[in-house]
């Protein structure tokens, strides 16, 4: 009779698990897969990903000439920077706000092939969407100044010399420019070319500045203009030359006023009766 109890009750037990178990996989089948979310095709994933994914960046300046940014880490930054203007920011209407706006210009190349353009100035506008929030111009500015430092980095500033209309020597004194003659630019193009960047040496950057005033000026003149009329900031890079075997770069135009620093001694590239004459080296 026990024996007989004992197995109704493991029956009952087996039953009891058994109807929960089909219980459990009808419930599964009625309503979790039915509330799923489909997983789409790896090649699916990978075309909605390539889209944030960008190549290439091709800048345009008017008074600079363009420049391809090709590494990613330029890139990256660049297109960070981008984002974080357009990140919580609403569209302003369009308007046409003039030529004189428009500082840079560009397209962003993705891994999909499509593409992006973006104007910038006064302010920030990414395809048809404009950005100028007053908070976020300082961003604005920042994206600017990364843009320029890629397109007056030596190797544009090497071509400058042999494309601009007009380049000036000046001595430590300010006085009247002496023009460089075709043959002269040459020579300081292939100096350009060799000079190392300093950026993010600071100590040294420092010890440039403080300890020693520039020996000489080269002025790159990016538009040709009358004697009496006065050089636009926009118009003009500077380059500073140091007696110490460095030198330091400015675009007038650029709002933020960043000089970029190289090692490479330029002075020597001159032709010595330039030295005497206009440096008084």
């Amino acid at each position: 009779m026990k024996t007989h109890d004992f197995r109704f009750w493991i029956l009952t037990i087996y039953a009891i698990l058994l109807c929960s178990g089909l219980g459990a996989i009808f419930y599964s089948n009625a309503h979790l897969y039915g509330s799923a979310v489909i997983i789409e095709k790896k090649e699916d994933t990978l075309r909605q990903t390539s889209l944030s994914i960008p190549m290439r960046i091709d800048i345009q300046s008017k008074k600079l000439g363009n420049y391809t940014v090709s590494d990613e880490a330029s890139i990256q930054k660049i297109w960070q920077a981008m984002r974080d203007i357009t990140a919580g920011s609403v569209p302003a209407i369009m308007a046409d706000a003039g030529d004189d706006a428009v500082r840079l210009s560009g397209t962003i190349y993705y891994l999909n092939s499509s593409q992006e353009t973006f104007l910038l100035g006064r302010y920030f506008q990414l395809n048809d969407q404009l950005y100028r929030d007053f908070y976020k111009q300082p961003l604005i500015n920042s994206l600017e100044s990364d843009l320029l430092q890629q397109l007056y980095s030596c190797n544009r500033i090497a071509e400058l010399l042999l494309t601009a209309p007009t380049v000036r020597l000046y001595g430590p004194a300010g006085s009247t420019g002496y023009l460089l003659v075709f043959a002269e630019r040459e020579e300081l193009r292939k100096a350009l070319l060799a000079a190392t960047d300093l950026q993010g040496q600071q100590n040294q950057i420092q010890l440039i500045t403080q300890q020693d005033r520039p020996a000489a000026h080269i002025h790159i003149e990016l538009e040709s203009v009358p004697i009496s009329d006065r050089m636009p900031a926009a118009d003009l890079i500077n380059i500073d030359l140091y007696e110490n075997g460095c030198f330091a770069v400015q675009y007038l135009g650029d709002s933020n006023g960043r000089h970029i620093y190289f090692t490479k001694n330029i002075l020597q590239y001159l032709p010595a009766r330039l030295s005497q004459e206009v440096l008084h080296l």
